[in-house]
Parts: structure tokens; sequence; C-alpha cells
């Protein structure tokens, strides 16, 4: 039986583009065309970069360090002097920013269907703990949660094996009576699963095969006999 929800943020709760894009659109608006391949390119070496460096204890995942990560990335992207950390630090905030995103539509629905269920609830999220519960408090969403667990909480973002390990010592139960939900195939699904927690996959664009659990929306969370299917 379910006693356990935990929810990933971006893209399922609220709608957001994947994080290379919202990069590519800021430097866009402030007149850099360098297109999405390259920013793509640029973002996950720049984040294996920012991991090592966490690991050896130079950086810190929280404010400062996500800086740092992004003053890596102009880098990356072949910026000089003083504009590294002027488009760094705008970027932080704009990826902060909750005007920038909106709660799907039924996301409240669903969550006041759970805590009425006392369901315990939960987030995993590629962000700080701080600067989430500030997005979560200004879409009016933050009383919805038992809990929020960050990078910053373990040092280790999704997928490393440390996040989902601390998300069960957290929830106080089996692994098995855990549900894990989000629109990410490795970070949500698979990972999950591997630490024996059930999980289904939210697919709003229905890209995925039969072979995944997936939803189309987060409505059915609100059906008991939706949730009694994970054992």
């Amino acid at each position: 039986m379910i006693k356990v929800i935990v929810f990933d943020g971006g893209g399922t709760l609220v709608a957001s583009l994947p994080k290379p894009e919202r990069i590519n659109n800021i430097l866009m608006s402030q007149g850099y065309k360098l297109g999405l391949n390259k920013i793509n390119d640029a973002f996950f070496l720049s984040r294996d970069i920012a991991k090592l460096l966490r690991e050896k204890g130079l950086i810190k995942l929280d404010g400062d360090g996500y800086l740092v990560e992004n003053e890596i990335r102009m880098m990356l992207l072949g910026f000089e002097g003083k504009i590294v950390t002027r488009l760094a630090k705008k970027i932080c905030r704009e990826m902060l920013a909750a005007g920038k995103t909106k709660p799907y539509p039924e996301t409240v629905k669903v969550l006041n269907s759970l805590k009425k269920r006392r369901y315990r609830v939960g987030i995993l999220t590629a962000g700080t703990v701080g600067g989430y519960r500030t997005k979560l408090r200004e879409l009016s969403l933050l009383k919805y949660f038992d809990f929020i667990v960050g990078e910053d909480t373990t040092n280790a973002p999704k997928p490393d094996p440390r996040a989902y390990k601390y998300i069960i010592s957290i929830a106080k139960c089996e692994p098995r009576e855990i549900l894990f939900v989000g629109n990410e195939f490795v970070n949500d699904y698979r990972e999950p699963r591997r630490h024996k927690m059930n999980a289904v996959l939210v697919d709003r664009e229905n890209r995925y095969g039969k072979n995944v659990t997936k939803i189309g929306t987060l409505l059915p969370l609100s059906n008991n006999t939706f949730l009694s299917r994970f054992k």
C-alpha cells in the first residue's frame, strides 16, 4: 500500500521548459543566439564539472554553487570577462522566478485530494531546497508538502543513488510504500524503481510505450483504485 508520494517539480507539477531550453531563451533575450545544441553540450559538461568540484569540496550546492556552475557554462559557451558573471547571475535569477512557471490545471486538485486522504507528500527537486521552497510559496503550493529534498540536501543531484536513499530514509516506510511521480524517464522512473520504490511516469506528450507505467496527467492520483495497483 502506498503511504508516501514523492513528486518531481518542473514538468510534473508545474509547466516549465527543460533547463537548457530555458537558458537558451534567456541568452536570446540578451541578444545571444548560440543554438540549442551548443547550449545542451555546455549544460551537461558544466554539470559534470560542477559535480567533481563539489565532491572535492571546492564549491557547495547552494546559491553560490549554482552561480559558479552557470559561470562555467558561460565560459564553455565562449564568454569572457565580466559578462560571464553577469549572464550567470541573470540565469540564476530567471531559473528561480516563479512568474516564469505555473501549476498544471489539475495540480491543486490532486494535491488537495492526496492531503485529504492523509498521504505524506514530498518533492525531490533538481534545485536547492530554499530556492524551490520560495517558488512553491509564490505559487501557493508550499502548504501541500511534508518535505522538500534538494540537491543541496545530500550534495547528490539526481540520478545519484544517495538522493533516492535519502528519500527512503526520511519517508519512514518501506521503499515499496513510496510512489515516485515525475516526467523524466531516468531520474523519475528508472532510478526510483532500481531502489525498490514504485514509480509512475507523467507522459503528457505520449512519448513512451506500453511497457512503462505512465499517466497523461496527474488526475489518476486522485483515484484510490489507481493507487491501489501499486503493491
